[in-house]
Order: C-alpha cells, then sequence, then structure tokens
C-alpha cells in the first residue's frame, strides 16, 4: 500500500512516540493552554522540537546568510562534542524531533 508523503511523514513520527515523549507533548500544550486561558505565563515539559546548529562556518558566499556574509556576532566554529551529547543526552528521551542544521555549513 502506498501513502502520500506526508501521511508516510505523520505515520513515521508517530512512530517515534514513546509514553514519556507524549506525556512531554501533553505537558507542553497544556502548559500553552494554561497560559493563553489565565494570561499567566507558564511553562510545563521540555521543548518538543530543537534545532542545533552543530557549526556556524560555511565555505559559500550566499549574501543572504550570516554565515555568508561573515557576519556572525559570535564566534565561528564547531559545537563541541561534550555539548552535543550533553544535549541530546538531556532531551532525547522527550524530545521526538532534530533538526541538525541552521546558518552553518555541516
Amino acid at each position: 500500500m502506498s501513502f502520500a508523503p506526508g501521511v508516510r511523514d505523520g505515520f513515521e513520527f508517530i512512530s517515534k512516540m514513546s509514553p514519556t515523549r507524549i506525556w512531554n507533548a501533553f505537558k507542553v500544550f497544556s502548559s500553552y493552554y494554561y497560559a493563553r486561558i489565565s494570561g499567566n505565563t507558564f511553562q510545563w515539559g521540555l521543548p518538543i522540537a530543537i534545532s542545533i546548529e552543530p557549526t556556524t562556518s560555511c565555505n559559500l558566499r550566499c549574501p543572504e546568510c550570516p554565515s555568508g556574509l561573515r557576519s556572525f556576532s559570535r564566534p565561528t566554529g564547531m559545537l563541541e562534542n561534550d555539548t552535543y551529547a550533553g544535549i541530546i543526552n538531556e532531551l532525547a528521551p522527550h524530545t521526538p524531533y532534530l533538526i541538525m542544521y541552521f546558518q552553518g555549513e555541516p
């Protein structure tokens, strides 16, 4: 049986959901709705998606990108392995979605 790409992606995402990740998503969404209804800021749970920038360096010179223009306000370099491992180890049980790209060219 063949599914449309969006449906297949949905099934793939659902297959990654564990009870811990479902509980974390419930906490995040319920804190959002609580804050919206009450007007009080409230954060419960860990992120359900994270984006990690493994490097700020890039060999391209794209005119619309801070990396290409060399206009970062932070140092150019690679993410330390210990920092990366710490983030992943802390969030992996709770976060089903990870993006390994931002402005650098890994």
